[in-house]
């Protein structure tokens, strides 16, 4: 939607909500400045405060003010935020305008993190309002992988590509990582295995035999 038509699309709702406030205080407090406009109302606009006929008439404009009222405010709410585009204007083009679209940015995404080592598979899901983007990145990566060190590596990857390749503004990066499964049958690395809280075992030493001893030293006395 191009900025006519979003500032269009604005006065119409500013209009509707500004008639239904001011035709419901006008029913609740002047009714009978409905009359000329309503003739076939007039007997129910024009009846006492407290009759019954106008408190029903009053509840059935006031539930139809409500219907068109709470849409109206969230389709502005919806216009003026404008959470979610499909392109993203670039920040660093100097003299001109540029438009990136949001698939073409996922594409790079998957391109580039997926290159990574260890990365078996990725899915990033963006949001984007102007030139700043917010990225979610499900990566799935082998089971052996250091975790710490990948995600570092991931959101490095993901800044130099978004703020330097792109020339985009990365506001909020999230990174959800899950492994693929072991193999079955794969025994747990040596390098991985729990060491018992009192220390690996200690090595025997080996034992040399005793040298033995002499008969006149088994028997001293005769």
């Amino acid at each position: 939607m191009n900025t006519f038509n979003r500032a269009a699309m604005i006065l119409i709702l500013l209009g509707i909500i500004a008639s239904t406030i001011i035709g419901i205080l006008a029913l609740l407090f002047v009714p009978s400045a409905f009359v000329p406009l309503f003739s076939n109302l007039a007997g129910r606009l024009g009846a006492s405060q407290g009759d019954a006929r106008l408190r029903d008439l009053q509840l059935e404009l006031t539930i139809t003010g409500l219907i068109l009222f709470v849409p109206s405010i969230i389709l502005l709410l919806l216009e003026l935020r404008r959470t979610a585009r499909d392109s993203i204007r670039i920040s660093k083009v100097s003299g001109s305008e540029a438009h990136l679209s949001t698939q073409a940015v996922a594409q790079s995404l998957i391109y580039y993190v997926d290159a990574l080592e260890g990365v078996v598979r990725v899915k990033p899901r963006l949001q984007a309002t102007g030139k700043v983007i917010n990225v979610r990145l499900d990566v799935q990566t082998t089971p052996d992988v250091d975790v710490r060190a990948k995600t570092e590596q991931i959101t490095q990857t993901t800044r130099n590509l978004i703020e330097e390749r792109l020339g985009l503004k990365l506001n909020r990066l999230h990174i959800h990582i899950h492994h693929t499964p072991f193999p079955q049958g794969a025994g747990v690395p040596a390098m991985m295995r729990p060491v018992p809280a009192n220390g690996p075992p200690e090595r025997e030493s080996a034992r040399l035999p005793s040298p033995a001893v002499p008969a006149e030293k088994q028997n001293p006395l005769p």
